[in-house]
């Protein structure tokens, strides 16, 4: 005999539907299973609710709270950590696979002399920028200059304040995790 539904229906606290309580009532006068079953479960069920409440030892909520707390930022960082060395990980993949590329895509000859005119390339280009900040330089008059320097330099404070609050926000309410 298949016992499966009415076991579920006799160890779950849900109300069933009506025609669900009929068939469940009907098996029990039929499967002294069930009816075994049906009893030890009001016979323990009664014992449950007839238990007394235990009341926690002193201090347990303080503890328990300190605790949380402390395990919340143990969780904190290990996500943090965790995040890293995902990043970290799928970084050094994508440099290994471009590395490995480019290695066997073109010979060390080629390779060689791409490097050496990139390097000798950007140092051309660096000189010719040199050059230019410097008649730049030359022909705008120093009071506006100092005005440039001034400017740069309060928004870079601006920009270091708000870093500032941020991360003094953050670090005393936490990243929020859901």
């Amino acid at each position: 005999m298949n016992h499966q539904p009415f076991n579920e229906w006799i160890y779950q606290d849900a109300t069933l539907t009506e025609q669900d309580e009929q068939e469940l009532k009907a098996h029990l006068k039929t499967c002294p299973v069930c009816q075994d079953n049906d009893k030890a479960w009001q016979d323990v069920n009664g014992m449950l609710k007839s238990a007394p409440m235990m009341p926690a030892a002193p201090g347990f909520v303080n503890r328990w709270q300190a605790s949380l707390a402390d395990r919340r930022q143990k969780e904190l960082r290990r996500q943090v950590w965790m995040g890293f060395l995902i990043l970290s990980g799928a970084f050094l993949l994508t440099l290994a696979l471009i590395i490995l590329f480019i290695v066997l895509n073109h010979s060390p000859v080629s390779l060689f002399t791409q490097v050496f005119e990139s390097l000798t390339g950007a140092w051309l280009v660096f000189l010719e920028a040199k050059a230019s900040i410097t008649h730049w330089l030359q022909t705008i008059p120093p009071l506006l200059i100092g005005a440039g320097l001034l400017v740069f330099a309060s928004w870079c404070t601006v920009l270091v304040l708000a870093w500032n609050l941020v991360f003094r926000i953050s670090s005393r309410k936490g990243i929020p995790t859901k």
